[in-house]
Formats: structure tokens, sequence, C-alpha cells
């Protein structure tokens, strides 16, 4: 990861925090969430063909990190019934 995209992440670190807590209305599955998809986009920043793409791509990887994260929850719900 590049200064550029480094920077990039940081100025969005807030936006990706409010996109969680927009989607889930509690403050702790928000960090939790948060936290997935910062490591996510630390994981995948690598395989990026252009820099210019990193801000698509930022919010196609939050919205798949959200849809798995909503996935564990349900499981993690079926499995205490």
């Amino acid at each position: 990861m590049d200064a550029k995209t480094a920077a990039s992440l940081s100025e969005n670190l807030t936006a990706v925090y409010g996109y969680a807590l927009v989607r889930l209305f509690d403050k702790t599955d928000a960090e939790e969430l948060a936290g997935e998809i910062v490591c996510e986009i630390l994981a995948s920043a690598e395989n990026l063909k252009s820099q210019d793409a990193f801000g698509g791509s930022v919010w196609k990887i939050a919205e798949n990190t959200f849809r798995k994260f909503l996935r564990k929850k349900l499981l993690q719900t079926d499995m205490k019934k």
C-alpha cells in the first residue's frame, strides 16, 4: 500500500464507521463491522491494479463485508436457539 492509498483510507475511517452504524444501529456491532471492513480493505489493497480505483473498491468491499457480517450474526443467533 502506498502513501496515497493509506492517506485515503485514513480519511475514510469515519465514513466507514458511519456506514456500519447506519446499517446496524448498534455501536458495538458497528465498531466490529468497521474493523472487519478496514481489515478487508488492507488485505485487498495489494490486489488493486490502479490506485485510482481505490475509492470505488472501498465501498464494494464494505458492502461485501457487511453481507458476510450479517450472515455470521444470523448463524450465531441460530446456534444459540
